[in-house]
């Protein structure tokens, strides 16, 4: 029996049981091109998982399920948040108030989603209904549920990006960020002197300040979250047509080792990016010395597939700020992670 057979024989199990309250059916994201939408038995709901990681721990990106009715195929989808433990800088009625306005504004100009019900208690959010037209395949559908889904969140994620950042770029420019020429900052980050943090913060606030350069982008660095700390953060609202095409948060990490960076660094930056669901699909990778032979098969196969990672050395920072060329230099090193 093929896997196709077999994951058809699930769902038709499914089907027939009939009961509208039972587990969904689980599949892994990479199982999902072998069915078509036309093989699929009405109405049992199914859950996608996109990986699992070495302690079992299942990463979604949709917060929902996908489903088929009659001739449709339809994503239910969860954008739901405890209120007790909700760790965005913007409230949780709030965000969720804007997910609202999102959906009811796509239902009616669109017409391709429809609120299904709203919780405001414990549980605050909001559940709604996606159709997904032109989906031959149910890795297609599934595609086209986590656009929508990204693209319903847009205005929320906007906001509380932008709550976040003002904070911090208040806090940083308070510590002095943004005081010094580029020309010294540059001279500062290759002297190498100081503490590890400080060579650390300077090499963030020279990236920081080259990625604000760029129209459309607004770069804030040293962005604290309830789990984590980012480098830099990049809201992008570019109107590039190399950029408009990418998610409108990017990431950014800096290195300013005395070394280079190797392969371990770039393949756990990519699974941060990968841990964002959906939500973050290009980043930059910058290391001061450059990185290790061994890193070009990871660049290789992180360049295919839906994330992005660019890798910067500090001659291309250096180079910059000389020829005031980034923009430049950053879209030149995109194209070669994509199409190397």
């Amino acid at each position: 029996m093929t896997r196709h057979d077999e994951i058809r024989d699930r769902l038709a199990a499914a089907a027939e049981d009939g009961d509208e309250w039972d587990e969904p059916v689980v599949l892994m994201r990479s199982e999902l091109a072998a069915v078509e939408v036309a093989d699929l038995p009405d109405g049992p709901r199914i859950e996608v998982v996109d990986r699992v990681d070495a302690k079992g721990m299942r990463y979604i990106s949709l917060g929902g399920t996908l489903r088929r009715d009659g001739h449709r195929m339809v994503a239910s989808i969860e954008e739901t948040g405890w209120r007790k433990w909700w760790p965005g800088p913007l409230g949780v009625d709030d965000y969720h108030a804007l997910v609202l306005a999102a959906v009811q504004a796509r239902a009616s100009t669109v017409g391709d989603v429809a609120v299904t019900d709203t919780l405001d208690d414990n549980v605050h959010g909001v559940i709604y209904e996606a159709e997904l037209t032109n989906a031959g395949s149910l890795r297609g559908a599934y595609d086209r549920a986590l656009s929508i889904r990204v693209e319903i969140n847009e205005a929320a994620e906007a906001v509380s990006a932008g709550v976040q950042d003002l904070v911090e770029r208040t806090r940083q420019r308070l510590a002095g960020w943004g005081t010094e020429p580029l020309d010294a900052l540059v001279d500062r980050v290759a002297s190498q002197t100081g503490t590890a943090n400080q060579r650390g913060i300077a090499l963030e606030e020279l990236t920081t300040r080259l990625f604000n350069t760029i129209p459309g982008f607004q770069a804030t660095g040293r962005v604290k979250t309830s789990t984590e700390e980012i480098d830099i953060r990049i809201q992008n609202s570019s109107e590039a047509r190399r950029w408009q095409k990418e998610t409108f948060l990017l990431l950014a990490e800096c290195k300013n080792w005395s070394g280079k960076c190797g392969k371990d660094e770039f393949v756990l930056f990519k699974t941060k990016l990968a841990n964002r669901v959906g939500r973050v699909g290009c980043g930059f990778l910058v290391s001061w010395n450059g990185f290790a032979e061994t890193i070009t098969k990871e660049i290789l196969r992180g360049s295919a597939g839906d994330i992005v990672v660019v890798a910067l050395d500090g001659a291309d920072l250096r180079n910059a700020v000389r020829d005031g060329n980034f923009g430049e230099r950053l879209e030149q090193r995109y194209e070669q992670s994509v199409f190397a």
